[in-house]
């Protein structure tokens, strides 16, 4: 049998823990929480930078967001969801 990827073992720790379907609607913590628990393991020990250790030179670039930044972005968006599955539901 062949060996798995570690993409491929994460994904079926996740399906273990959390089941094969996600309904993101009625829990969209999950995503958030999957993110938090699985980012570092899927980017790698790097973070996901190319090898080298010395970036591009030159004028600055825009600053990449960052994890935090973004699951603040994901927190935003889940308040939302929930806001607007309140009012469909009243």
């Amino acid at each position: 049998m062949p060996r798995l990827t570690k993409e491929d073992r994460i994904v079926r720790q996740i399906i273990k823990e959390y089941g094969a379907q996600l309904d993101l609607r009625a829990n969209p913590d999950v995503f958030v929480e999957i993110v938090r628990k699985y980012a570092v393991d899927l980017a790698g020990e790097d973070g996901g930078l190319p090898p080298g250790g010395v970036g591009p030179v030159g004028p600055a670039l825009p600053q990449a967001p960052r994890i935090g930044d973004v699951l603040k972005e994901i927190q935003k968006l889940q308040r939302q969801v929930a806001r607007l599955a309140k009012k469909i539901g009243e």
